[in-house]
């Protein structure tokens, strides 16, 4: 469909809900038909106020919206030509109540129009040619998760209006109504205008059906209410079962693998049911000699477990509205009595394009790029994710490190493109960032993360060369950097504001006032923004930093100290929200591993810091707290820099090394990396490590248009394809020497 298309047509609601904190949670059922002659190349574009599903005449067609702000919401494409036919068809929504989590203050609401390949119009939303009603046959009991991960989802078939996603509208019974008009498609607040999702849709890939376990456990049936605690106290045994023939009796229950931890929608239909029976859902990221759930986050009724009342009938089918994310899902069968069901797991990949290569004579190395490869996957919604599993949510750190490792993985800046844009929309104009987004600015927001959005910006536009987006970032940069300017005193300190969450890493850190990873922070994120807009006000503040920064400096430790005495009494300690202790004595790793990866050192002292960094961190295996996954890449890049390969290889080694030693798919959250983890977003960087740091790849002129290449000692043969926005770069290292079979670009 041609970007031209206006928008058409009106936003509607199911009500007017004037908070986001609402007293019925469950979502609203929207109807419409539309008639098509010829059903080749339609596009829908759609998008709701928080989640919707889409079912074209009963069949499931996808789920959305792309997140987004209310002042620029985007919408999806969809093509629906698979779904359609010709004649009427039928189009079912079902579209969750706003929460706050991912939306904002507001209605709940929804809006979607069709074209056909010519541009003609379809189907435009239009008040009369609607009709919805509250989704009475899901329970009261839906919270959503802590984060925007999903909520429970509970429903009973025998409440639910028979065939009602495809019924004709005239036959659909009294309870649905006309919805009310919001206004027009192109303008209605709070979505002030809309944009087309910068991202691509996720595809469906069927899974097997990978058997874990098969048990036996009481089939009493629990309060949805507590749900989870209960099926983690049930006492269960195993049945001997090896396959799954979809058939249930009260009591089972089946455990299933589904890889690694990954996005996944369950389609459950049923092939006989029995009103007393009722199916329960749940999902983890582990599996050990019994099935379990994730313990709720914040209540009871928080995620994680959902369930389906049968009845009597066949042909019912349960799709979740919100995607479940974990490796391992499990199915019980609770009340009385046996059913039997046609099961289809099906995972939601993100369609990355596998242009570029590494190969290595180094069979671990290669593992190590396999295994980020797999966790940028599973890490990537239509942006990047802190873990598909627990928290379905967008935290600047993820972006920084993901971004990076998607472009030397597959090629792609989209993803990237997108997840910094959120968080640069997240600033208000008063310069306070989100903690997660897009979401309602939170007490907790990450000043020390937002300082990594800055330099993940000129790391973007220095591969994409992308100008014109950089200008769109400015606002966000200069207002919070302003906000920045005034928790930094005259001698160049700076203390996070108490009501930021100062977290720099799941590490041991000093947290106190005028403490050095912080300010070292400050002063990269200064760097970088000076280097992109070159603006007097970055230019003064990043030298007033500088002098701060200088101030931490030991001539005999021949590194940065990790803390400054003498902060005023009013500058109390931040937010804590994990880790709960400060680490007054904790080596000043971040503050130094930052300044030298990213050039800030003085350069008469790189080589002594470098050394004594390698000092901190070595033998590999007992420095596993002094920093976190998400610096991995940082501390490798400023180790490989500045003369301390053997250092930088022996940890590189030791911490990937965890995830093959454990058959481990994916990197997870900490170190060290476990068989079943969270396929956590920053612990990706291997990629970058592995296709720019080991290569010393420097990019000199934005947009790859010119790069220095001086590889690093100890390589192994191996060899490097990147696609990059200059052009194909083909590296190989042949017993120790470089060769370069292609490069597009300028090459120093």
């Amino acid at each position: 469909m041609k970007k031209s298309l206006p928008l058409t047509g009106y936003w509607l609601a199911g009500a007017w809900i004037p908070d986001r904190r609402i007293a019925d949670p469950r979502p609203i059922a929207c109807r419409t038909e539309f008639t098509v002659r010829d059903p080749e190349k339609l596009s829908l574009r759609i998008s709701s106020c928080e989640y919707y599903a889409l079912f074209i005449n009963g069949e499931y067609a996808g789920h959305g919206p792309a997140r987004s702000f209310p002042g620029t919401k985007a919408y999806d494409e969809v093509d629906i030509s698979p779904f359609v036919r010709s004649g009427t068809n039928a189009l079912a929504l079902l579209v969750t109540m706003p929460t706050g989590e991912i939306s904002h203050r507001g209605r709940t609401g929804w809006w979607c129009d069709c074209h056909d390949e010519k541009g003609r119009v379809i189907l435009q939303t239009e008040k009369k040619s609607w009709v919805c009603r509250t989704a009475g046959w899901y329970d009261t009991f839906c919270e959503p998760r802590s984060l925007s991960s999903g909520r429970q989802e509970h429903i009973s078939a025998e409440k639910e209006e028979k065939d009602w996603k495809t019924l004709p509208l005239q036959q659909l019974s009294e309870a649905w109504l006309e919805p009310f008009v919001l206004g027009p498609a192109a303008w209605t607040p709070p979505w002030r205008t809309m944009r087309r999702r910068g991202t691509r849709m996720q595809e469906r890939v069927d899974l097997p059906l990978v058997l874990a376990g098969a048990y036996t456990a009481s089939a009493e049936i629990f309060p949805v209410e507590t749900l989870a605690d209960n099926f983690n106290a049930l006492t269960f045994q195993k049945s001997g079962k090896t396959v799954f023939d979809g058939k249930l009796r009260a009591g089972e229950v089946y455990t299933f693998d589904l890889g690694k931890t990954r996005t996944f929608i369950p389609r459950i239909k049923v092939l006989r049911g029995s009103r007393q029976i009722r199916l329960e859902s749940f999902c983890d990221s582990r599996h050990s000699d019994r099935p379990q759930v994730t313990s709720p986050l914040e209540s009871a009724g928080a995620g994680f477990a959902d369930t389906y009342f049968l009845n009597d009938d066949c042909g019912q089918e349960f799709i979740p509205i919100v995607p479940y994310g974990g490796r391992f899902w499990s199915l019980r069968a609770a009340g009385s009595g046996e059913c039997e069901v046609s099961l289809q797991l099906q995972s939601l990949e993100y369609p990355y394009e596998k242009c570029n290569f590494f190969r290595s004579a180094d069979e671990n190395l290669e593992k190590f790029m396999a295994i980020a490869d797999a966790t940028v996957r599973s890490a990537t919604q239509e942006v990047f994710v802190d873990t598909c599993w627990r928290e379905q949510a967008l935290w600047t750190r993820d972006a920084a490190v993901s971004g990076p490792a998607s472009f030397y993985l597959f090629g792609d800046l989209a993803v990237w493109k997108e997840s910094l844009r959120l968080i640069g929309e997240g600033i208000t104009r008063d310069g306070v960032p989100c903690a997660v987004v897009p979401a309602e600015v939170s007490h907790i927001a990450l000043t020390d993360q937002t300082f990594a959005w800055i330099n993940s910006l000129e790391d973007y536009y220095m591969i994409s060369g992308d100008r014109k987006f950089i200008r769109e970032m400015r606002a966000g940069v200069m207002n919070f950097l302003r906000l920045m300017r005034q928790h930094t005193n005259a001698d160049g300190l700076f203390a996070p504001p108490q009501w930021s969450w100062h977290f720099i890493d799941w590490a041991q850190v000093d947290r106190r006032p005028w403490s050095l990873a912080v300010n070292a922070m400050l002063y990269a994120a200064l760097v970088s923004a000076n280097k992109l807009y070159n603006d007097k006000f970055t230019g003064e503040f990043a030298e007033l930093v500088r002098s701060g920064l200088m101030k931490f400096w030991d001539e005999k430790k021949g590194c940065f100290i990790n803390h400054l005495d003498g902060a005023d009494d009013t500058l109390a300690e931040t937010v804590f929200f994990m880790p709960e202790k400060n680490f007054p004595n904790a080596l000043p790793v971040h503050g130094n591993a930052l300044l030298l990866a990213r050039g800030l050192f003085p350069a008469a002292k790189c080589r002594q810091a470098a050394a004594t960094l390698a000092g901190w961190l070595l033998p590999a295996g007992k420095s596993v707290e002094k920093f976190g996954t998400s610096w991995l890449g940082i501390v490798i890049r400023a180790l490989l820099r500045h003369g301390q390969a053997p250092a930088a290889w022996e940890i590189l080694r030791e911490r990937c090394g965890t995830a093959v030693a454990c058959h481990a798919p994916t990197y997870g959250e900490m170190f060290p990396f476990r068989e079943f983890n969270s396929a956590h977003g920053w612990s990706s960087s291997a990629a970058e490590i592995l296709a720019a740091q080991i290569w010393g790849l420097e990019i000199l002129e934005a947009g790859f248009r010119k790069i220095a290449i001086s590889p690093v000692p100890g390589i192994p043969d191996s060899e490097l394809l990147l696609n990059t926005p200059a052009g194909k770069l083909h590296l190989r290292m042949v017993n120790g020497k470089l060769q370069i079979p292609a490069a597009e670009m300028a090459v120093l």
